[in-house]
């Protein structure tokens, strides 16, 4: 299994760069594809890779072509619904569609609780920090409304150590 938890400093710097939420999802995921593909043997078999579908994007034939430096990419199907395409990669014929409800596939169920769970990693240490800083403090899971409320928490302590909300706070 591989991840890429994305901070808020780069998180923040990813999406002005790219310009929207969804260019940095399929980027970050392409990228975690390819990573895989390189570590597969050199069997040659074909790969079949499931995604979900990033925000209201039907198209991914650019983004795949560049992140696997391949010159043509099969359009199989771009719908609302549906996007998928082939392509060859290290002598690989390599499948890959995004799909609305893409959690009805195992193995995008399986990445998205492995990625909730390293959340929860991530948000435990985060709130062992504060509350090391102010023990009253209720610790937050990091959801919209709660996150607000402990923002308003946390500002006194972020204002008087100069930190840049960009660095800390996620802007979209």
């Amino acid at each position: 299994m591989h991840s890429a938890p994305l901070f808020p400093a780069i998180f923040n710097e990813l999406t002005e760069r790219l310009g929207n939420k969804s260019h940095l999802l399929t980027g970050i995921s392409l990228q975690l594809a390819r990573h895989l593909l390189d570590s597969l043997p050199a069997d040659r078999e074909p790969v079949v890779i499931c995604c979900d579908k990033h925000g209201g994007r039907n198209r991914y034939a650019n983004a795949i072509a560049k992140q696997f430096a391949v010159g043509s990419v099969r359009h199989e199907c771009e719908t609302a619904h549906i996007s998928r395409y082939g392509f060859a990669y290290s002598g690989r014929d390599v499948r890959i569609q995004f799909a609305a409800g893409g959690e009805s596939e195992l193995a995008v169920a399986l990445a998205s609780m492995y990625a909730k769970y390293v959340r929860e990693l991530c948000m435990e240490a985060f709130n062992r920090y504060w509350q090391a800083e102010m023990p009253d403090l209720e610790p937050t899971k990091g959801y919209p409304v709660d996150a607000l409320r402990f923002r308003a928490a946390i500002e006194p302590l972020i204002a008087a150590r100069g930190w840049e909300e960009h660095t800390w706070w996620r802007m979209r």
